[in-house]
């Protein structure tokens, strides 16, 4: 079976919402995901009824189904609950499964690096109470909340294993980005791999190039991440989750995204055929 693969709006950030539905309709996809982070300063969507029956419109209009939608700051610890809970709802409303968490992460404002994972204890304990309570919210939907490497407690696979063990739910899994675990930590994504594969529910397509800290983030395939490997080992373990296509960095001009969205697409595609997909 092959993947869905979906583009994040994430590298149209500068640019409108609906600019950047249009460049990846252009770009051969059929599917899309968002919800972070804004664009323009504009959240999309707001989880107001209205503006979602005209996000819907707006997507069909381009041909486009929502795959994946970011809950990261609605399911924030502090958060009222009810803003989860609406977060959920809208994905119900928008025909999305899945719903996306970047988890908890500082960093120091003098190196801009992640503090060590055992400053936050006190934030991850938190986190796992409050995603042990909505997690039950979501699996009444239907839905599947997905956690991300984003350093801090959601640092590696390893990090993300031992938090959906903690939490206990069936329907809290794993979304694995492995040019975040590389840009953050410097662990190679194939020694990292391996222990989050039984929780594996998609993945993030990011690629990246160099030591840790070093932003370059290529079209996949051009960085070091190693992807034919990585795809080949989600083929042997039987993965047939959604791919989720996200930061390829480059000039802000919409058409030059348009393009590296396009071979973005292109790349993935031919690495998942190669390995047996």
């Amino acid at each position: 079976m092959h993947p869905m693969i979906s583009c994040r709006t994430v590298p149209y950030a500068k640019h409108s919402f609906e600019r950047a539905l249009e460049g990846i309709a252009s770009a051969g996809y059929s599917y899309v995901s968002f919800g972070n982070p804004p664009h323009q300063g504009i959240e999309v969507p707001d989880d107001d009824p209205g503006s979602i029956a005209q996000l819907g419109d707006m997507l069909a209009a381009r041909g486009l189904r929502p795959l994946m939608l970011t809950g990261t700051t609605q399911f924030a610890i502090g958060q009222p609950f009810e803003r989860a809970v609406a977060r959920l709802d809208t994905a119900v409303a928008l025909g999305v499964a899945e719903v996306l968490s970047n988890g908890i992460s500082r960093f120091d404002p003098q190196t801009r690096r992640p503090v060590d994972e055992s400053e936050l204890a006190e934030d991850r304990a938190a986190f796992v109470d409050r995603y042990r309570r909505i997690a039950p919210e979501a699996a009444d939907r239907g839905i599947t909340i997905t956690l991300k490497p984003h350093a801090g407690i959601t640092a590696t696979g390893k990090h993300i294993a031992g938090l959906i063990e903690d939490i206990g739910a069936p329907n809290v899994r794993a979304c694995y980005d492995p040019g975040n675990v590389q840009f953050y930590t410097g662990v190679p994504a194939l020694d990292d791999l391996p222990a989050v594969l039984p929780y594996l529910h998609s993945i993030v397509a990011k690629d990246h190039r160099g030591q840790a800290g070093d932003v370059d983030f290529p079209v996949p395939g051009d960085g070091d991440v190693g992807f034919p490997d990585v795809f080949a080992a989600l083929y042997e373990a039987g993965f047939a989750g959604p791919v989720h296509v996200e930061r390829i960095d480059g000039p802000d001009e919409p058409a030059a995204i348009d393009e590296r969205v396009r071979r973005a697409r292109i790349a993935v595609e031919r690495m998942l055929a190669d390995v047996g997909f």
